[in-house]
Order: structure tokens, then sequence, then C-alpha cells
């Protein structure tokens, strides 16, 4: 389960879950975030978030440390927690993914004009 900010949508997915009898891999039990800073790229002058994320899990993905992201804000920051969850899972579930494979997806997403800082030439 990804961050939930509301109390009772969080509760409201505990309880579907266990009539459904599913598990739970609760993100903001597992993944700690640290927030970094803000810079910019030389080359096309995006900004870039950094981050470290430190973990529960074991292995490779239990602390990732300055993480780069161009996806921009907390809420960004809390989906990338969500996604090392999962990809956590995977792996376990034999997968192939490695925290090298994470870093670079990571990095190299952006959303053009949703998610995207713009500087005014004026």
């Amino acid at each position: 389960m990804a961050h939930q900010p509301n109390p009772d949508a969080r509760e409201a997915i505990l309880r579907a879950a266990q009539q459904k009898g599913c598990a739970v891999l609760d993100v903001d039990a597992e993944v700690e975030v640290q927030p970094g800073s803000l810079t910019t790229t030389g080359d096309s002058g995006r900004l870039i978030q950094s981050c470290s994320f430190s973990t529960m899990l074991s292995g490779e993905f239990s602390a990732l440390k300055d993480i780069q992201m161009q996806l921009l804000g907390q809420e960004q920051v809390l989906n990338a927690a969500a996604l090392i969850r999962a990809c956590w899972q995977l792996s376990k579930e034999g997968w192939d993914i490695s925290v090298d494979a994470l870093r670079k997806g990571l990095a190299e997403t952006y959303l053009p004009g949703r998610c995207e800082a713009r500087r005014s030439e004026r």
C-alpha cells in the first residue's frame, strides 16, 4: 500500500484486503524517505530532485542513497518509495530487477508539461 495520508482511506484499504485474504505491503512502515536537494542538469536545465531511502527490506534494496529524479515533489518521492517496495517484492519472487535499473528508471523518467518546471525568458 502506497502512502495514505487519509486514515479513513487507509482503513478502507486494509479492511478490503483482509476481506479478500490479501497480504498488505505497507510502504509507510517499511520505507523511510530522507529528502535531498534540488539541482539542475547541465545540458537540459531540467530540475533534478535527489533523495535517499532506507528500508526494512533485505539485500541491495535496503539502503538507496542519492536517488536522482526528474519527477518533482513530495508525492513523487512517496510514489518512488512504493516503487522500491514493489521492485523488492518482485525481485524476491524471481523477477530480475536490479537497483541500477531502478535508479536509471527514476533518473530518466519525466512528464513534460504537467510535472515540468519551466523558466520564462523575459
